[in-house]
């Protein structure tokens, strides 16, 4: 007999070490680079030479076609680069319509203002022969004053009267000064007309008495000689002056130009080509061979070391948050690679979409400007808030954006754009349990939120309708590539780095899981504990804001290795003792070895690795306290570390959590017939026994979190145990038809 035990209990027993997979002899992947930190850093660095590359990949330059005029354009041109064209067809016609509507300028020359006064006084001699009626110093005056004012007026000569009959004129007179009215210039004065009139006047104010052939004969007169003196003083055309004016005219006006800028349309897919569409291609073209001819090795190196600057400060900032913020991803290798990964991805994705979005541009007329509507911004975010956490969700959407800024347009709307669509996805899809909610949420919120973006941002800038009807379609379609990436990227992604997002552990809440039906099977009362376990688990996560798939699932588990020997468990016995003949070392080594063989059959059954922790440390290192006090009462030598779990201590909330509900459970069970301050004295002991060993010391919660949990576990245990009344019965009746009894007899 005693032979049959020691080959019994060898097959079972192990060294007293750590069951954890770090001692398993195999290292699980990247678990050595979690041990030196070194993933961290390689990620950040892989990351920030994704970044530099980001950077520095700005949409390409579209090539200009050949065009003729009177062509339909194949394709949409927008302008790859901001300028400033001058339209010479515009200007030169601009020009010539402003010329058209500038006067001319005519000159009094002082010379011949000089002349007249000189004319004027050998006409008084002339006068004076003449005859005593003519011999009036008054009527010299006023013939001398009439042709200064004439003269001053500005004479104009018949032949530059007809020369330039079409134009206006502004007179400037004999001192330079310019005269602010314009006049047609065919109501200007000529000699003749003007002499004729000087002589009327003459005779009305002097010879009005005389008869009619002296009248006529002194009209003639003065006629005759206020023509010839007029007529050699009209005012000359000024072409120098006119130049003049009208070249300061020209450019006061300027040139016709039109500023340009990235995005902007130059020529529409199915417009007819004209000849001035041919003159502005040309000159953007040249504008694009300058850039090109810029772009030597000295200016590419200066892009680089920019792009290497700004990669290196937004490396920081995401190493100084993740350490101080979430240094669990640090210390997990798994994670920081896995985040890494994702981050990478997204900027991969980042570039493809758009090179894709630079190609559709030209094929069906996008505008350039909505190009942030083609980043698949809410890939990332997505997954890491599935996979990882809500807040390096939003961090990592947040440091997307911004690479994905600096290497486009419209940088503002960019980051704009990204901190609102990572926010909002994230908050949507964090509490997601099947596939079939993460792809309508993600893709409603996504397709949504772009939307009301991009309207917003259009509108701002008056060019909606414009944008018009982009701004709808592209969101739809990017929001579904970019959903069914985050499904396949999380298939892949909990395989290769052994993660598990609510989704996956949502699966084995399933009751017909192998490893589930098993218990049933083979371990019923343990089945019916670990279901009890589960809802006090589920609960209490859900009071303190950790996560209850993860409780409720872990707990289904964690008790999967008692059903190798079901049989020494209390709740599995069937009244039978089978400890009876084990001695109490023995017995602990029974217990506490089915941590072992719950690893074991997690791996058999490839369960995720937050279930497998769950199963490795829900006891911790906890005492197995009845066998121990057993042997320290048969007053052997024995060594405390015999009757302990082999640990780890519970590292996260939830398997605390789960380590708590596990011992409650179990305890009350003890209890005859519980009460609501029985069961509130129980979990208090436990939580403060638990508490004084050190237990609750790695997973992080906190005396108010403790306290919840304690309230969580007597309200949802007091409605479990609750009494039940005891019903009467009734003797005298009797079953005739009872079949028991009939298969007895």
């Amino acid at each position: 007999m005693n032979s049959l035990l020691k080959n019994r209990t060898a097959t079972i027993k192990v060294p007293k070490q750590n069951f954890s997979e770090k001692k398993n002899g195999k290292l699980p992947k990247f678990r050595k680079l979690e041990k030196k930190h070194y993933s961290a850093i390689a990620v950040l660095l892989i990351l920030m030479c994704a970044s530099v590359w980001s950077i520095m990949s700005r949409m390409d330059y579209q090539d200009v076609p050949h065009l003729v005029p009177d062509q339909i354009s194949s394709t949409t041109i927008y302008a790859a680069i901001p300028f400033l064209y001058k339209d010479e067809e515009e200007t030169k016609a601009l020009h010539q319509e402003t010329l058209s509507r500038q006067p001319l300028f005519f000159r009094i020359e002082q010379k011949k203002m000089n002349a007249l006064k000189s004319e004027l006084g050998r006409f008084k001699s002339i006068l004076q022969g003449k005859g005593e009626k003519y011999n009036n110093s008054l009527l010299y005056d006023s013939f001398s004053k009439q042709m200064t004012e004439a003269a001053l007026k500005g004479i104009i000569k018949p032949a530059d009267q007809e020369k330039y009959r079409k134009n206006n004129y502004r007179l400037v007179d004999h001192h330079g000064r310019c005269a602010v009215e314009r006049k047609d210039i065919l109501d200007a004065s000529r000699p003749q007309e003007e002499a004729k009139m000087i002589a009327k006047n003459i005779i009305y104010d002097f010879f009005k008495d005389e008869d009619k052939d002296f009248k006529q004969e002194a009209e003639t007169f003065f006629k005759e000689h206020a023509e010839k003196l007029l007529t050699d003083c009209c005012m000359e055309y000024d072409k120098p002056y006119t130049e003049k004016e009208h070249n300061r005219a020209v450019k006061e006006v300027g040139v016709v130009q039109y500023e340009y800028a990235r995005g902007d349309l130059l020529l529409r897919k199915g417009a007819t080509v004209t000849q001035q569409d041919i003159q502005r291609l040309k000159f953007y073209k040249s504008e694009l061979e300058k850039i090109r001819l810029e772009r030597n090795p000295k200016t590419d190196w200066s892009r680089l070391s920019q792009s290497i600057c700004i990669a290196f400060l937004l490396i920081l900032f995401t190493a100084i948050y993740i350490t101080h913020i979430h240094p669990e991803i640090i210390e997990s290798g798994s994670k920081m690679c896995a985040l890494g990964v994702i981050v990478l991805t997204a900027l991969l994705l980042n570039i493809l979409f758009v090179k894709l979005f630079s190609y559709a541009s030209e094929m069906f007329s996008i505008p350039p400007r909505l190009w942030y509507l083609a980043l698949p911004i809410g890939f990332a975010p997505i997954v890491i808030c599935t996979l990882i956490g809500v807040r390096v969700a939003l961090f990592s959407g947040l440091f997307i954006a911004l690479v994905a800024s600096f290497s486009g347009l419209n940088q503002f709307n960019m980051v704009v754009y990204g901190m609102v669509v990572s926010a909002l996805a994230s908050y949507m899809i964090r509490n997601c349990l099947n596939y079939r909610s993460l792809f309508l949420r993600g893709f409603f919120t996504l397709s949504i939120v772009s939307t009301v973006l991009a309207v917003i941002f259009c509108w701002r800038d008056n060019v909606l309708a414009e944008m018009l009807p982009w701004p709808f379609i592209i969101p739809v379609i990017i929001s579904v590539i970019t959903i069914v990436l985050v499904q396949f990227s999380l298939i892949i992604l909990e395989t290769i780095f052994d993660l598990a997002s609510k989704i996956s552990l949502n699966l084995y809440s399933d009751y017909n899981h192998p490893l589930l039906k098993e218990m049933q099977l083979n371990a019923p009362g343990t089945y019916h504990h670990s279901l009890i376990v589960s809802m006090l688990a589920e609960a209490a996560a859900e009071a303190i804001g950790a996560d209850p798939v993860r409780a409720r699932v872990g707990a289904l588990f964690h008790d999967v290795g008692k059903t190798m020997q079901s049989e020494y468990f209390t709740e599995n016995s069937n009244g039978e003792n089978m400890h009876a003949s084990l001695t109490p070392q023995e017995s602990a080594l029974v217990i506490t070895n089915h941590i072992r063989e719950g690893i074991k059959r997690a791996k058999e059954y490839k369960l995720k690795r937050p279930i497998r922790e769950a199963i490795e440390q829900h006891h911790g290192t906890d005492l197995v306290y009845y066998f121990y006090k057993q042997a320290k009462d048969n007053g052997a030598c024995i060594n405390e570390a015999d009757f302990r779990y082999s640990g780890p201590k519970p590292q996260s909330k939830e398997i605390a959590i789960l380590s708590l509900a596990d011992a409650c459970e179990a305890a009350s069970r003890s209890l005859d017939k519980p009460s609501q301050e029985q069961i509130s004295e129980m979990v208090n002991a436990i939580i403060q026994k638990r508490l004084k060993e050190g237990q609750l010391d790695d997973c992080a919660l906190t005396f108010r979190e403790l306290s919840m949990i304690r309230d969580s576990f007597v309200k949802t245990l007091t409605s479990m145990l609750h009494a039940r009344i005891a019903y009467p019965k009734d003797e005298e009746e009797k079953d005739e038809d009872d079949l028991f009894m009939d298969v007895k007899g």
